[in-house]
């Protein structure tokens, strides 16, 4: 693999800071410059397919909430900033009067709502670090407290009722040890092992 790739972080990071920082004096060129109505081609194709491409990020997002998989995180992303997009455009681009209540309802009622419920799904998604989740490993057939990985999706909760995943638990407990110890050196923490 490329030198480049793997340092990805490194490279993609400042890049995309650049960009963002590159995009300032643009929106404000577009805040001067654009006119305040426009008239636009193919506005019910648009607003279709942004329809559209709701219905499917919501329902890929229920789906994958419904299996408990980890990952809905990118389809509930997806889905959270388009609905807020749409909220944002609907509110802003309708005429006064009755359509401008409709949109501000629109918005406040199911869009922002239901964008916000998304964000919370995609967030949820991931494991919080540090966090102790009790785990059932195969070598004792008993729970084990551990710490949450950082990386890939969480083991089952032993708590859970009898979840897809728990035929995925860990093999013994050293694993569980050597993996948590393994993340806090990377972090540059001092373990009681490593004195």
């Amino acid at each position: 693999m490329h030198t480049w790739f793997k340092d990805r972080h490194r490279i993609f990071g400042p890049v995309l800071i650049g960009c963002g920082l590159l995009l300032v004096p643009w929106l404000l060129y577009l805040s001067f410059r654009l006119p305040n109505t426009a008239r636009a081609r193919n506005w019910s194709l648009m607003w279709t397919g942004v329809d559209v491409a709701e219905a499917i990020g919501l329902i890929l997002t229920g789906i994958l909430q419904w299996r408990r998989s980890p990952r809905r995180a990118l389809p509930a992303a997806f889905t959270s900033a388009l609905l807020a997009i749409d909220a944002w455009v609907d509110v802003t681009t309708s005429a006064p009067g009755h359509a401008k209540v409709m949109s501000i309802a629109m918005a406040a009622g199911v869009e922002v709502p239901a964008a916000i419920a998304c964000l919370v799904l995609a967030v949820s998604a991931f494991p919080v670090a540090g966090r102790a989740i009790t785990i059932t490993t195969a070598a004792t057939g008993g729970p084990t407290t551990a710490p949450a990985t950082t990386t890939g999706p969480a083991p089952a909760l032993a708590t859970d009722p009898a979840p897809p995943l728990a035929k995925q638990v860990l093999p013994d407990t050293a694993r569980v040890a050597v993996t948590a110890h393994d993340g806090l050196r990377r972090l540059g923490r001092r373990t009681p092992a490593s004195d």
